[in-house]
């Protein structure tokens, strides 16, 4: 059995019961498979061999098997979306990504292009009929999307539902896991029906939910939500504790009390440095008033070292934001929980 740490969930082995099966049924050769996979792996990654669990997700999905990975950011579980695609069988086949953010979508292309995977991120934004051609004559192996671009899109949800275009569906990834409990109930509701996809493509195309953040409840929401049963589910649980990182408490007056915060920019103001900070806030007022108060508590020359961003802002702005946060242009960004799924 494979036990979800924290949690009753109990699944069962699937791969090598999804293994057995497919020895008993073609004289499937399970030790000759991983080593393809690992081989076509190490060559994408140029020549860094792939870990053991990403060839389990990734020999499980050959097999058809569903598959819920949980895993800290940086952790690697980006890489098994698009293992499958390195292999004969699935070559010619392609992959969907739903995604919760248009940027988190276009990162993980170019990803994917820098590993010699054809990719493209696509949204209301730059759906041209020059695109729907180009995924209409498949080329691209991973589609990256948000589940509204999935289901409700005039024109690729209608060409997703087109038997033959679905036929060339190898797997249906869902990054950011979690959001289906903490989105699919009112900000996007699309998120709790990606069961649905399911009838679009053929029986046993599996998915696969990754996620750095499921706790039980969470996990068991979205199993029910995505059809996941536990005796057929592959389970890889990672965990997410991080030894570098040492959570603190601060008691607070009250939510609205942002001078909490000074303590981020003390010892610039006593002539030290900042450091490199990322705020998270549970709404875009606080965030820019947190962002108003700490840059206004600093000099001149300091100001333009705090940064301010969250979904509403221009997607240019955001782009130019985050280069900045990762170049070392920015010390210190507040941010609403989006600008978490982009940072790894």
């Amino acid at each position: 059995m494979v036990l979800c740490q924290g949690s009753r969930h109990q699944f069962a082995d699937a791969l090598a019961i999804a293994r057995a099966a497919a020895h008993e049924s073609c004289k499937y050769d399970s030790e000759a498979q991983r080593r393809t996979i690992r081989e076509t792996a190490s060559d994408a990654l140029g020549g860094k061999e792939p870990y053991k669990w990403q060839v389990d997700v990734c020999e499980a999905m050959l097999l058809g098997v569903d598959c819920i990975v949980i895993a800290g950011t940086g952790a690697g579980k980006t890489m098994p979306f698009v293992m499958p695609l390195l292999v004969d069988e699935t070559k010619q086949k392609m992959v969907l990504v739903i995604s919760p953010l248009n940027e988190l979508e276009q990162d993980q292309a170019k990803r994917f292009r820098d590993m010699g995977v054809t990719a493209t991120a696509i949204n209301r934004d730059v759906y041209t009929n020059a695109l729907h051609k180009e995924i209409q004559d498949c080329k691209y192996c991973v589609l990256l999307m948000g589940p509204e671009m999935a289901l409700e899109h005039p024109h690729f949800s209608k060409l997703l539902r087109s038997p033959d275009f679905a036929a060339g569906v190898a797997a249906i990834i869902i990054d950011e896991a979690h959001c289906i409990m903490e989105w699919g109930a009112d900000f996007r509701p699309k998120f709790a029906e990606l069961s649905r996809l399911r009838a679009l493509v053929p029986t046993g195309v599996p998915f696969l939910a990754a996620s750095a953040t499921l706790p039980p409840l969470a996990l068991a929401d979205i199993q029910r939500k995505l059809a996941f049963h536990s005796h057929s589910t592959y389970l890889v649980n990672l965990g997410n504790d991080r030894a570098n990182i040492t959570p603190i408490v601060v008691q607070m007056s009250s939510a609205n009390n942002l001078s909490a915060l000074d303590f981020v920019v003390h010892e610039a103001l006593n002539g030290g440095n900042l450091h490199k900070t990322v705020i998270f806030f549970n709404d875009c007022d606080t965030s820019y008033r947190a962002y108003s108060r700490l840059k206004n508590l600093l000099p001149e020359n300091l100001k333009e070292r705090v940064g301010h961003l969250h979904a509403l802002r221009h997607k240019n702005y955001k782009a130019k934001t985050m280069h900045r946060f990762r170049e070392g242009g920015i010390d210190i960004l507040c941010a609403t929980e989006a600008t978490g799924m982009v940072c790894s």
